[in-house]
């Protein structure tokens, strides 16, 4: 009765630096991915700010066109009155029916902006209803804070320069790579 083990290896002893170079390069490549993704985030979230901005601004509008409506409508009714009553001309009641006219039509044009910036609002975020709150104020006021001091700005910090500058950083060391993959290797293996 016989028993055989046997362990076969390939082992790489001495490639003049390239597989150092690799892995350093792949760190590198690494660190640009997540600096990259890290700038996608930013502009996303940036689109989604700037759409939520328009959200409100648009709402707003609408709520002082629909003001005006309110109060043209009222000065109409009280120009009618006068001019029944003989102390106003026609002219000037016409004239107040067309202010009225022009801030309907303002009105429909901010409703159609509040709707076109909701539907781009919904479409950012993914959800079919959004409100339309600034939950972020507090943040925003420490991060203005933060960004007026110049001291403390550091453009080297952002992911598309951190970013760039580790993909330059992972593109030397995979030449690096390259050259030390020139080079005889020795290799061994046991058996």
């Amino acid at each position: 009765y016989t028993r055989q083990y046997e362990a076969v290896t390939d082992l790489n002893l001495f490639h003049w630096g390239a597989d150092v170079s690799g892995l350093r390069a792949a760190d590198f490549e690494q660190e640009s991915a997540k600096a990259g993704y890290d700038a996608i985030w930013l502009k996303v979230e940036d689109e989604g700010v700037m759409a939520l901005v328009a959200e409100v601004q648009a709402l707003q509008e609408v709520a002082i066109g629909t003001d005006i409506v309110r109060s043209e409508t009222e000065l109409l009714r009280i120009a009618e009155q006068r001019y029944h009553g003989g102390y106003l001309p026609s002219q000037e009641v016409q004239k107040v029916s067309v202010d009225l006219d022009n801030a309907s039509s303002s009105l429909a044009d901010a409703q159609a902006r509040e709707a076109d910036a909701k539907a781009r609002l919904q479409n950012l975020s993914g959800q079919g209803e959004v409100e339309p709150v600034w939950p972020w104020k507090q943040r925003m006021e420490s991060s203005l804070k933060r960004l007026l001091d110049w001291r403390s700005f550091d453009p080297r910090r952002r992911p598309e320069l951190v970013s760039a500058q580790a993909h330059a950083r992972a593109a030397d060391w995979r030449a690096r790579q390259a050259s030390q993959l020139i080079l005889p290797a020795l290799d061994g293996s046991l058996a």
